[in-house]
Order: C-alpha cells, then sequence, then structure tokens
C-alpha cells in the first residue's frame, strides 16, 4: 500500500452503504407431503 491510497480488490465495494453479510444459509425441512424452506444472511 503506498501513502495516501488504497488497494481494493473488488471495486464495487467502494461507496457501499452497508457491509456484507457474514454468513448465508438456507434450510429445507420436507416431513411427508409439506416443504418448508428458510433462506437467511
Amino acid at each position: 500500500m503506498a501513502e495516501g491510497y488504497f488497494n481494493v480488490d473488488d471495486q464495487w465495494k467502494i461507496g457501499q452503504a452497508d457491509v456484507d453479510p457474514a454468513y448465508n444459509f438456507a434450510v429445507q425441512v420436507k416431513l411427508t407431503e409439506h416443504t418448508l424452506t428458510i433462506f437467511a444472511s
């Protein structure tokens, strides 16, 4: 890193209003004929 400069790997991150979620997951449970799907970030 040079003085007065930042090295940014992903240029799309510049000006991003919020941070990326720490993790993403999906859970799918099937009981007999019913399916429940949950997505969360």
